[in-house]
């Protein structure tokens, strides 16, 4: 392999096992505490696999917290062994200005509302929307404090650091800024569950990358991140107030798109497109 790209590969390789690993080593921690709780309902051998499945599920959000300590701490680790800052290491030294993290918020809520109206348009295949459903709606559990902290506020920052950081820098250093845009929110969507997510997901990791290119910096991205998970809410509640109303819905589809284009100049307006990092 090209010693150029030996680095590259081995740091995108890097950040996504640490997100696979971290999570299946989650996975294993919730079960050890919740053992107990897991043997009292289980009866039979038979059930072990359903069983396990319906514990996890149901504690979704405390498993994918435990993952995002996991991922600092390694996070803390690697950038120890490479003599770096933690803030340089991950790509949180590049500063923003204050108007750009607030155009990546209302981007993000711009993007939520337009891509909820527009999955809910494509006619999908059955099974793809109930396996959607199904996994989105682990993420709302018992313990809402525990579901906003996740989906909110930690899954942004860690999957912002390892996505827009860690390996956008590492395509960018041996590609041009737009395919190293275009990879790593493929790769984006490739970790995310359900086949819905992972379409959807790379589209919006592309859109987040791209304001990662134009701003030359993560804190923008974060924001924009944590206000397109935070919108969920809302949505929801707009959804089961005026879900039925189809002229609602549609305005709020063409206004939606109308400002996320908006924003989108805005950021454009404000910035110049970014050197590619250094190798």
């Amino acid at each position: 392999m090209n010693k150029r790209l030996l680095p590259v590969f081995l740091r995108v390789i890097f950040a996504v096992l640490l997100l696979i690993l971290s999570q299946t080593l989650a996975g294993i921690l919730v079960l050890v505490i919740h053992l107990q709780e897991f043997l009292s309902v289980l009866t039979a051998y038979s059930q072990i696999d359903a069983k396990l499945l319906e514990l996890l599920m149901s504690r979704q959000t405390e498993m994918l917290l435990i993952s995002y300590a996991i991922v600092i701490i390694a996070l803390f680790i690697a950038a120890k062994v490479k003599k770096q800052s933690f803030p340089a290491y991950v790509g949180l030294h590049r500063k923003a200005p204050f108007a750009l993290i607030v155009l990546g918020l209302l981007t993000g809520a711009a993007a939520a509302v337009w891509s909820t109206i527009a999955i809910g348009l494509v006619p999908w295949p059955a099974q793809w929307m109930e396996t959607y459903e199904a996994e989105s709606s682990v993420l709302q559990t018992s313990m809402p404090l525990l579901d906003v902290l996740a989906v909110v506020v930690f899954g942004p920052i860690i999957e912002e650091l390892l996505f827009r950081g860690l390996i956008y820098d590492a395509f960018a250093s041996v590609l041009p800024a737009g395919l190293a845009v275009l990879f790593q929110g493929v790769l984006f969507g490739s970790v995310h569950g359900t086949t819905i997510w992972m379409i959807y997901a790379a589209l919006v990791g592309c859109l987040i990358g791209y304001v990662r290119k134009r701003t030359g910096s993560l804190w923008p991205c974060i924001a924009m991140h944590m206000a397109y998970n935070g919108s969920s809410y809302p949505i929801s509640w707009f959804f089961d107030r005026y879900g039925e109303d189809g002229t609602t819905v549609v305005i709020a589809f063409v206004a939606s798109a109308l400002l996320l284009i908006l924003f989108v100049y805005g950021i454009n307006f404000r910035t110049q497109p970014t050197d590619p990092p250094k190798a």
